[in-house]
């Protein structure tokens, strides 16, 4: 694995955490949320969980936020349902 830790913004707008070749967090805007807010997805055993209860109007806040829980900080997690799922 590459030692290349980063944020990366995507086209969309949102921004995705690279550790190596893997994306282990994403910072967005869901959809259907207010103007500004951010939610967090964190990637684990190839599947996808978002942080539930925790909504950022900074984007650096969640970014934060996100790195912390990759390093063991406690949050709520919830998986996510495949597309269509």
């Amino acid at each position: 694995m590459s030692d290349e830790i980063e944020w990366k913004e995507t086209r969309n707008g949102n921004f995705v955490f690279i550790c190596g070749s893997r994306i282990a967090a994403t910072v967005f805007h869901p959809p259907k949320a207010q103007a500004g807010v951010w939610c967090i997805i964190i990637n684990r055993a190839h599947a996808g969980y978002i942080v539930e209860e925790e909504y950022f109007t900074d984007v650096e806040d969640a970014q934060e936020r996100a790195e912390a829980i990759l390093d063991g900080a406690d949050a709520k997690l919830k998986i996510m349902r495949p597309r269509g799922g």
